[in-house]
């Protein structure tokens, strides 16, 4: 039996391509609200707002990111080049196009959208928070509004494309301040300088994200915090709407690094592998993924083979590992030491004080006593990180799995011990894991660390997509759009949101216009206010209006903002 064949074909989808106009950015269902509201609205006001941190532990403030980004990107260069500055006829043809099929002829109607494209420019007035400072539940991060009657659809109809692009900016930023804020403390711990800080949490996120354009907002959120990064595009977008100078200013850097088809490619002899890569770049850092065939082999064979050419280079060699246990890969099994005596007899019940209810415990622990080592397996009695113990194994002998990398890179290459007392492995030599770390994997592995004697700046973070991607959404800080007054016919009318069934009041919204004071070192909302009320010290700033970016905060002032908040 065989199949028919088939034709090629001869050339692609025989149709006109439409054009992204601007005014179809929205949800379907904002082009039937200019319908819906009240005859004789003129203004509406809004504000976007973190409301909880429902999904970010680590931190009830939000890092206030990427307005002004948004307001050039889209309000000005996007409306111009797909909207304002194409031919009426191509706007209406693409926009009716699209919205007649979607929504049917009845919604349709395009004298709106003619007496924008008329108008030439965006009617809207946005005022924001400064970029980079940290922002509490409650606290409206921008205001947006009309600034012509005659458009007053204009301001809710923006939501969609508004929240989606800034939740992203302002959630990564926040992560990324959470785990500079980590790397600080256990630089501040076991480290004689926190220079290394920039470059110890790399973001290699990009190919887990949304698409291209999400790596983008990602990366740059990234990139307020730390300038290691392989995410190489969003240096274009500090630069084009931060003016961060790539050559001047330390915005991104990344290095030399090879992935597991480059191992692969040379064959399961990983001594003439390193060998070869080694003597081939001598220069800078050299990453080497090390994990393709034998990882712990790579650490007591391969690198105690070629140690010498190891310390030959003029740079570091990187080691990463990219499967198993961060924790136990970088550091080993855990430890315990006891200052009193502990014998086999007397072990369960010392234990038993140190372990249960404790969480957050390893599986397996070796035991440092009277009577020699012992390795002690836990039983996660509850599910839930509560640790019983199990079988004690007597007069054991540490494997290479349990000394963890760090123990055996020292082994190999020594280092030296710092003020502080922590081993620095030697500058040739060096630590970067990129698999499953989150901030508080993170945390863990420099607890281990610490434990274990080294410094916290022996080892660098990639930093994932599960961090950058997954773990971001909206619903982080519950950030909402809501509008809060509208004028109809000349009458200003006060409005806010506040459901029964919200029991919790985070749904809760304020009314009437609403301003940002400085309040004894803290931020606080004030609402109630009138649309032409003028206050003194509002924090809100004019960052978008009538078709104009008006604001521009330098990329490094931002970063400045940030690390002096932590």
């Amino acid at each position: 039996m065989t199949k028919d064949k088939l034709e090629p074909r001869q050339k692609p989808f025989d149709v006109r391509p439409v054009r992204q106009v601007s005014t179809l950015l929205s949800d379907c269902y904002k082009f039937s609200h200019r319908a819906l509201y009240p005859e004789g609205t003129e203004y509406v006001y809004s504000t976007e707002t973190p409301r909880a941190n429902s999904y970010f532990p680590w931190n009830d403030k939000m890092v206030a990111f990427g307005y002004e980004m948004f307001v050039q990107r889209w309000l000005v260069e996007h409306f111009n080049e797909n909207f304002f500055n194409l031919p009426l006829s191509d706007v209406l043809a693409d926009y009716t196009y699209i919205v007649e099929n979607a929504l049917g002829s009845e919604n349709a109607d395009t004298e709106h959208i003619e007496a924008l494209h008329n108008l030439g420019y965006l009617p809207i007035w946005v005022k924001a928070l400064p970029e980079g400072i940290q922002v509490p539940m409650k606290v409206p991060v921008l205001t947006i509004e009309n600034t012509n009657p005659d458009f007053f659809w204009l301001t809710n109809f923006l939501e969609t494309l508004l929240l989606s692009e800034t939740f992203v900016t302002s959630t990564v930023a926040s992560m990324a301040r959470e785990l500079q804020a980590l790397c600080l403390e256990f630089a501040e711990k076991t480290a004689d300088s926190n220079e290394y800080v920039p470059f110890q949490c790399h973001d290699f996120s990009e190919r887990g994200q949304h698409g291209n354009d999400a790596s983008l907002l990602s990366g740059l959120g990234h990139l307020t915090s730390f300038a290691g990064s392989d995410t190489i595009q969003a240096s274009i977008m500090a630069h084009n709407y931060y003016g961060a100078d790539l050559e001047s200013e330390l915005i991104l850097k990344s290095v030399v690094a090879s992935e597991h088809s480059v191992m692969q490619s040379y064959g399961t002899d990983e001594v003439n592998t390193y060998r070869t890569l080694l003597r081939k770049f001598t220069e800078g850092i050299l990453s080497l993924v090390s994990d393709t065939y034998d990882y712990f082999g790579v650490l007591t064979n391969v690198l105690p083979t070629l140690k010498s050419d190891v310390l030959a280079r003029n740079g570091k060699t990187v080691i990463r590992p990219d499967s198993g246990d961060p924790a136990t890969i970088i550091a080993g099994t855990p430890v315990v030491n006891f200052d009193i005596e502990v014998d086999y007899d007397s072990l369960d019940d010392v234990l038993y004080t140190l372990l249960v209810p404790n969480k957050g415990v390893d599986n397996s622990l070796i035991v440092e006593g009277k009577g020699g080592l012992y390795l002690v397996e836990l039983e996660d009695i509850w599910g839930d990180g509560t640790w019983s113990i199990g079988n004690i194994t007597p007069n054991y002998e540490p494997t290479v799995e349990d000394k963890g990398t760090l123990e055996l890179l020292w082994d190999t290459f020594g280092g030296t011990v710092n003020s502080k007392g922590y081993k620095v492995l030697d500058p040739h030599i060096g630590l970067l894991y990129g698999e499953g770390i989150t901030i508080d994997r993170a945390r863990q592995i420099f607890e281990r660390m610490e434990a274990k004697g080294f410094s916290a700046e022996n080892v660098v973070f990639g930093v994932g997509a599960f961090v950058y991607s997954v773990s971001v959404s909206r619903d982080s800080f519950n950030i909402a759009f809501k509008s809060q007054l509208v004028v109809i016919d000349g009458e200003e009318k006060q409005i806010f949101k506040d459901p029964k069934t919200d029991v919790n009041h985070i749904k809760r919204s304020l009314k009437g216009k609403v301003v940002v004071l400085e309040e004894d070192g803290q931020l606080v909302a004030h609402d109630g206010y009138s649309r032409t009320d003028i206050v003194r010290g509002d924090l809100l700033q004019t960052i978008f209006k009538d078709g104009e970016r008006t604001r521009f905060t330098p990329f490094t002032v931002i970063k400045d903002r940030i690390a002096d908040s932590i």
